[in-house]
């Protein structure tokens, strides 16, 4: 697939998935066979305080075990829904095709939350060694939850997706000469198409 084939075909993807956001379906995801939610800020954050592997690139049994159950229409699982999602994994396990699809599924289902997060393209790239003085996350909920009179833990119930996208339209709204990158997915595809070109020039 050539340069421009690869960035229409991701940038159809991204606009779609923009309207899905907000569709009636909107809230729900497939991950080979399971009937998921689309990656909401509370069900983030719970799987970083866990430190799960799936977040931080050491996926395991265990870690997608923790991250299907977190992100199922059914959370809270009953000891049966538990016991059938395990009978699911494992038998996906005994196959290496099958768990390698599972795994790269998770890791779609990932991305798409972070499609929308707004960067700016003004913003500074230099090193910070200094702790933040308030996590990411937090200010996103904050943004959206005095836009729209909203208590923080309410927004964190809502798709990741969803908060970008109003995040950045509040943005856009209220602070002059705001500029928006396009989405890193986007921009990695340009920055190889480049990195080729350089190569076949050198």
């Amino acid at each position: 697939m050539s340069y421009f084939d690869q960035y229409q075909k991701k940038k159809a993807e991204i606009e779609e998935a923009r309207l899905w956001a907000f569709s009636s379906q909107g809230l729900f995801a497939n991950i080979c066979g399971i009937k998921v939610y689309h990656l909401t800020a509370e069900a983030w954050i719970d799987l970083r305080c866990k430190n799960n592997g799936m977040l931080n690139g050491s996926p395991s049994y265990d870690s997608i075990l923790q991250y299907l159950q977190r992100v199922s229409v059914k959370f809270p699982l009953n000891m049966l829904q538990k016991a059938v999602l395990e009978f699911k994994l494992w038998r996906a396990f005994k196959s290496s095709n099958k768990s390698a699809q599972l795994i790269h599924a998770i890791l779609a289902h990932i991305e798409c939350a972070f499609d929308e997060m707004p960067e700016a393209a003004n913003g500074s790239n230099t090193r910070n060694f200094k702790i933040a003085e308030v996590e990411g996350i937090v200010t996103a909920l904050d943004e959206i939850g005095a836009r729209y009179g909203m208590h923080p833990q309410m927004v964190a119930k809502m798709p990741m997706r969803q908060i970008f996208a109003l995040q950045k339209s509040i943005r856009l709204s209220t602070i002059p000469n705001y500029k928006i990158l396009e989405p890193k997915v986007l921009r990695d595809i340009k920055s190889k198409h480049l990195r080729a070109k350089a190569e076949a020039n050198g």
